[in-house]
């Protein structure tokens, strides 16, 4: 699409909102800018380049690309456009809003991002990130499209439809992506009174020839450059003190066949207490939307929370969790357990939370069992709330041990953040990080980020510039 066409349209669109915006009493209209900058810098010791009597750095230093850009929203319109050097992202939206009291009509085109419905398509897998406090969301997933951001420039030029039925509660979704071969489309049923959700997502994806086979690789064989099918279906259902999201996939392979998963993720929840259990069952190898090839293995999550109510004065209360993850690998010997707990205090200016992690494998060898841990990880964090300001103070320590002494390593995280609310708001995040291996320093890293936002009526404007300074030994 010329970049002439883009703006007739958005002028005309402008026109038509603007006359709309005339005779209505709610003048529903914004426009929100940014300009982006930043400055990094990066200090190498080389050992190569040390003299006898003293020791050289090399360094980069450069400013960052700046980025600028805004969005501009009217009663049926949207569009938005970000610009770093050569690179623009674009999009634009154009709907019915709530013109027609039956259905809701839009489309949209651009650098569009997606995910919702296609993510489980790319990765029917369940995480492998665990949290001593996360509930899970057993509602169905349809695909979700959205006007571009100005933080990566790397999508191509996409179109969606969406279709929103109010009265049947049903919902239709559609994709297309020709650059990368795409075509995705998502139909989304809710069935108010019984508490039942039906959605099914589906697509025709692209993957690339694959020419080279070593004995490290995890694809079994030779293909050429192709197209395949992803399709899922979910069912959710929710009662008084259980809900439950089951969803079954088939994946089409290069080689032809078809393959199918399953997953189901269930929350039992009380007064104070929340429960997770869910699994995955991959039987056979499958190739997935996103080209990943993934092995075929069972996976179990389960965890829950329980929250405690301190009998003091003040309202002051005591969550503790504990969440764990296991995967199984049917092919190989090497299977995954990750284990997570934590306590948090919550009262009316103070959440403080402890969450600690430890990451294994578990190795089959000859009938014998052995456990390696692989990461232990400690995190301490409080966010305090007052009037005007909410600063966040985190610290994070990570050791990962290894059979060879001087490949273990330490890390350690510290960050603060600080939200000052006046008449505009005022947002500094700073962060300081540090690895040493073998109890020799290695690497070094601070960032930092200031962001002032200004606005007026329906007018906001954004400004924001990072630091990012790196040290390796």
């Amino acid at each position: 699409m010329k970049i002439k066409n883009i703006i007739i349209v958005v002028l005309l669109f402008s026109a038509v909102n603007t006359i709309t915006i005339a005779k209505s009493k709610n003048k529903n209209f914004s426009l929100e800018l940014i300009t982006i900058a930043g400055y990094e810098t990066s200090l190498t010791n080389s050992p190569e380049l040390y003299s006898e009597t003293t020791e050289n750095n090399d360094s980069e230093n450069k400013f960052k690309s700046p980025v600028f850009g805004g969005k501009f929203k009217l009663p049926f319109f949207d569009f938005c456009y970000y610009q770093e050097k050569s690179n623009i992202n674009f999009g634009m939206s154009i709907g019915t809003q709530n013109l027609l009291d039956f259905m809701e009509l839009s489309f949209k085109t651009g650098n569009l991002r997606y995910s919702g419905g296609i993510s489980r398509l790319k990765s029917p897998a369940l995480s492998s990130s665990i949290s001593p406090f996360s509930a899970v969301n057993t509602n169905t997933t349809s695909l979700s499209v959205s006007l571009p951001s100005y933080s990566s420039f790397n999508k191509p030029v996409s179109f969606s439809t969406e279709i929103n039925l109010l009265k049947l509660k049903f919902y239709i979704n559609t994709l297309f992506n020709p650059d990368e071969e795409i075509y995705a489309f998502s139909l989304n049923k809710k069935l108010a009174k019984q508490g039942i959700q039906i959605c099914l997502n589906s697509g025709n994806f692209g993957y690339e020839e694959h020419t080279f086979q070593s004995w490290f690789s995890d694809i079994p064989q030779y293909f050429s450059q192709g197209k395949h099918w992803c399709t899922n279906g979910q069912i959710s259902f929710s009662l008084k003190n259980f809900s439950s999201l089951n969803t079954f996939s088939l994946f089409e392979s290069p080689y032809k066949n078809l393959a199918v998963t399953y997953r189901s993720e269930n929350k039992i929840k009380t007064k104070n207490l929340t429960l997770n259990v869910n699994g995955a069952y991959i039987p056979e190898r499958i190739f997935t939307a996103s080209q990943e090839n993934i092995s075929p293995c069972l996976q179990f999550k389960t965890g829950g929370f329980y929250k405690y109510r301190i009998p003091v004065s003040k309202p002051l209360f005591l969550k503790t969790g504990i969440n764990t993850y296991t995967k199984i690998d049917l092919e190989k010997d090497n299977n995954i357990f990750n284990f997570t707990t934590g306590l948090q205090f919550v009262s009316l200016f103070s959440i403080f939370t402890v969450t600690a992690n430890i990451n294994s494998e578990i190795e089959n060898n000859k009938n014998e069992i052995n456990l390696n841990f692989t990461n232990y990880t400690l995190k301490l964090q409080e966010s305090l709330s007052f009037k005007k300001l909410n600063p966040v103070i985190s610290l994070r320590f990570s050791y990962k041990p290894s059979e060879e002494k001087e490949k273990s390593t330490f890390s350690s995280n510290y960050s603060i953040q600080l939200n000052y609310f006046n008449i505009q708001k005022i947002s500094f995040i700073s962060s300081f990080s540090q690895v040493f291996s073998d109890i020799k320093f290695t690497k070094e890293s601070f960032t930092a980020s200031l962001k002032l936002n200004l606005s007026r009526k329906n007018i906001a404007y954004s400004l924001k510039f990072d630091v990012d300074v790196s040290y390796d030994s």
